[in-house]
């Protein structure tokens, strides 16, 4: 494990536990993780933006697709089980952190950044799961209710 590595993880660790009180203070749990997958790949796309890699912007945008459509159709569809399906995503992306190299090399991407987002969507992605059993029928719309 290199230095990197850790310091991703501690800022990884030390952002989603703001994200998730944060989210639950000002109780947007019923949108903020589904519009959050919207951002994933365009922030992926910005690392591209600063090493002005028009390859790796356009690369990121189309590996980037099915989480902004995913994050779409969540934020304007009211469908049972809908925090199982956007933490399945946010799983999903903690893949694509994890493998995005063996993809292709965005050389805008900061060395600690695939690591701190990996740890992120998989904390995501497992406090959906946690927080799914309390929703009614597993719907983000109620989550302002979960306490």
């Amino acid at each position: 494990m290199h230095t990197h590595d850790i310091v991703g993880a501690i800022i990884g660790i030390v952002f989603v536990a703001a994200a998730i009180v944060l989210s639950r203070k000002m109780r947007i749990e019923h949108w903020v993780w589904s519009a959050s997958l919207i951002l994933l790949p365009l922030i992926y796309m910005g690392f591209g933006v600063l090493a002005a890699d028009l390859n790796a912007i356009k690369l990121e945008l189309l590996y980037g697709v099915p989480f902004i459509l995913a994050g779409l159709m969540m934020l304007t569809t009211n469908i049972r089980y809908s925090s199982y399906v956007v933490a399945a995503f946010w799983l999903m992306h903690a893949s694509y952190d994890f493998w995005h190299e063996a993809f292709f090399v965005n050389p805008g991407v900061w060395n600690w950044y695939p690591v701190a987002c990996a740890v992120v969507d998989f904390v995501v992605f497992a406090y959906l799961v946690w927080m799914a059993g309390r929703l009614p029928q597993g719907k983000l719309e109620f989550a302002n209710e979960v306490t």
